[in-house]
């Protein structure tokens, strides 16, 4: 489906620097840290906080390098990205955020530390790269298939070959509740996806209509959205952002007077299904106290 975007900076082929796409990396990853003291996660988007977390998690001295003003800030809103990275280094994370690596050192032929932008060395014995995906759609664009942003598809993940389809990161779906064509990179929306796409290459008619969907887990945190993050002109906080034995919050994105997706941290299954229904009406919330407000109950408000 795609390829792991490479940095091309000095000092980039030395042993110790990995990059996790496969089966493979993910064991190479895994036996690495079982030997290493330090890590460097450069990238603060999910692939690397969630490693970033592991690493804290056995024991390792980690460290994120991300370009953006904080953690995830290519997904969330800034109270809500600011309050994810302050939770990550109340666990020990530790991050440089504003800087970019600007090169790779190494010491006895393999990794020793990344030099940023701004000057400062951070060590480390192992470093993992996580800075975006290419979709792999050379093959595709040769064969003359429409190509943008990924290998374009209709709603049954059909491509512009009549007899070709494609599923997972590299396709570019039709969501008819949105009305646009989307490009999700997670292993849920696949795994959907292949199931659509196999049932229709064998004279089947199904259509993809699920709301593009990921989660990640980081130590206590649970999140999980529904809907589409990055088109919308405010974010509606349903609660407090904090954590407590009772959960965490919720938070709606909104464009104009319809929800295009919910954020829901360590909250409940029945909240999150009626927050689908919700968006997938298309409802528009003139007043949107309804959603700020946590003692009415969202699954009345769905139907």
């Amino acid at each position: 489906g795609g390829t792991p975007r490479r940095l091309p900076l000095p000092g980039s082929d030395l042993p110790g620097i990995h990059y996790l796409r496969t089966l493979e990396d993910s064991d190479a990853l895994k036996a690495a840290m079982a030997h290493a003291r330090k890590l460097v996660v450069v990238g603060g988007g999910f692939i690397g906080c969630e490693v970033a977390a592991a690493g804290v998690m056995k024991g390792l001295d980690t460290t994120v390098i991300e370009v953006g003003p904080y953690l995830l800030n290519m997904a969330f809103d800034e109270p809500t990205g600011r309050w994810v990275t302050e939770y990550l280094a109340s666990k020990g994370l530790k991050t440089r955020c504003g800087e970019r690596a600007a090169k790779f050192l190494g010491r006895d032929g393999r990794v020793s530390g990344v030099e940023t932008t701004g000057g400062a060395t951070v060590p480390a014995d192992l470093v993992v790269v996580g800075v975006g995906l290419a979709p792999n759609a050379d093959l595709a664009k040769a064969a003359g298939i429409q190509v943008d942003n990924g290998i374009v598809v209709n709603d049954h993940l059909q491509t512009s070959a009549p007899d070709v389809y494609a599923a997972g990161d590299v396709a570019r779906f039709f969501a008819p509740v949105f009305d646009r064509h989307l490009r999700v990179e997670h292993y849920d929306v696949a795994v959907r996806h292949g199931k659509v796409a196999g049932a229709n290459m064998a004279a089947g008619d199904v259509a993809f209509t699920d709301l593009p969907y990921f989660f990640s887990d980081m130590f206590e945190l649970r999140i999980h959205v529904h809907g589409i993050l990055g088109d919308h002109d405010r974010a509606i906080l349903r609660g407090e952002r904090r954590l407590t034995d009772r959960g965490g919050f919720i938070q709606f994105y909104m464009k104009g007077p319809r929800i295009m997706a919910y954020l829901g941290v360590n909250r409940k299954l029945k909240e999150e299904r009626a927050a689908q229904k919700l968006i997938a009406s298309r409802r528009e919330f003139l007043d949107v106290g309804p959603l700020e407000d946590p003692t009415v109950d969202l699954a009345a408000l769905a139907g």
